[in-house]
């Protein structure tokens, strides 16, 4: 079992002819927190319903309340709305205990924001080379240093949608710049350097349809336009794969986070892709008030009609719980990420050698971060030698 995963069960006790779930019977949900530190993620395509003006109670403010987020990632944004303020108030009223920050992404007629009731750095609104038309909302979210060791890096999204000409050629364009753009992350001297380790989020409105590639690129680096963005490079930090966290509907297993509609079936298109070699997934599920008992309701402020698309939006909110984690040595020298500078990795420079200065994030060898894979990487490599602490 993975030991990043935990699975909680999920029982009932009847008494006297009435049943409640251990979550009752403890006077909580399944939707709570397992541990009162852990950092929670919203991720929500607002469908270009949301009115940051209206401070009124809503369906949306009500689920926003429910969830009681730390970071939030709004896709389908109304493209008027830029001012970051006017998002940062809301959030204060819906939150009122905490004080929000809020940065805006590119308008293209819709746009992605990040939220967060701790301080963020970094904030950019595209990649390096740029990604689409939508950019990647993406920002270094400050965690506090009395509980947690590292901070976590954010990048929302919200890809094409559909699958007409066109359409996904534009989703694997974002997807090989965002596997660049990660790669990039974790490789120190080029467009962004992040400390090591950082636990990185990738979330929003992915629009995963009309083929596998874009997924794949995303998932495990295979970058498709590697004259342009660069060749393949893993996301996580220990040279492996992002994970696809993959919530569900706690109360019926189902996995679909837009509701369909009279032409097309229900679809997982909102996703959470993450380092997973750096972080201890918690809970993690669809918010779907439609399918929550009387008692869940109530206890989360809710009306059974609050996720429903003539209420809110046409997507279902996903949520993620975590805490980072420092299970891994840090060590640059380290190129196939398995905790010791050896021969391997020395052959892992000679494989990619590039001395002419015209290397990029895909040339994993270019330890020192200078562009080019040659001497200086050889010798870098040499002084690490042996076990990375």
């Amino acid at each position: 079992m993975d030991k990043n995963i935990i699975y909680c069960a999920t029982f009932s006790v009847v008494v006297a002819g009435t049943t409640w779930t251990y979550a009752e019977t403890r006077g909580g949900t399944d939707f709570d927190r397992w541990n009162e530190s852990d950092v929670r993620v919203l991720s929500y395509n607002l469908h270009g319903d949301l009115d940051p003006q209206s401070l009124s109670e809503n369906g949306f403010s009500r689920v926003i309340s429910a969830v009681d987020p730390d970071i939030v990632i709004f896709q389908e944004v109304s493209g008027s709305y830029d001012d970051a303020g006017e998002f940062a108030n809301w959030l204060d009223h819906q939150l009122p205990q905490n004080s929000w920050e809020v940065h805006v992404g590119i308008s293209a007629g819709v746009r992605t924001i990040v939220g967060s009731h701790y301080p963020m750095s970094m904030q950019e609104q595209d990649t390096i080379p740029e990604s689409s038309t939508r950019g990647v909302t993406m920002c270094l979210v400050d965690l506090p240093n009395d509980v947690f060791e590292t901070d976590v890096y954010i990048l929302g999204v919200h890809f094409k949608c559909c699958d007409y000409p066109g359409d996904n050629e534009k989703r694997q364009k974002s997807a090989d710049a965002i596997a660049t753009w990660m790669g990039d992350a974790r490789l120190q001297g080029r467009h962004i350097d992040l400390p090591w380790g950082t636990p990185m989020i990738l979330t929003g409105d992915m629009n995963l349809v009309g083929g596998p590639q874009p997924e794949l690129s995303l998932l495990t680096g295979d970058v498709i336009e590697e004259s342009y963005y660069c060749s393949d490079i893993k996301g996580d930090w220990d040279n492996s794969d992002l994970l696809d966290v993959a919530p569900v509907d706690l109360n019926t297993g189902n996995d679909y986070t837009w509701q369909g509609s009279d032409w097309y079936d229900p679809s997982r298109l909102d996703r959470f892709m993450v380092t997973e070699s750096v972080m201890n997934i918690a809970n993690k599920f669809v918010l779907n008030s439609d399918t929550m008992s009387s008692y869940e309701l109530n206890q989360l402020g809710l009306n059974s009609s609050d996720t429903l698309p003539s209420v809110t939006s046409d997507h279902l909110p996903i949520v993620l719980d975590f805490q980072p984690s420092q299970q891994l040595a840090s060590c640059s020298s380290d190129i196939n990420g398995d905790g010791i500078v050896s021969i391997t990795d020395l052959l892992g420079i000679i494989d990619s050698w590039s001395p002419n200065g015209d290397c990029c994030p895909g040339c994993q060898g270019d330890v020192d971060g200078d562009l080019a894979v040659d001497v200086s990487d050889v010798l870098q490599v040499v002084g690490n030698w042996g076990v990375c602490q």
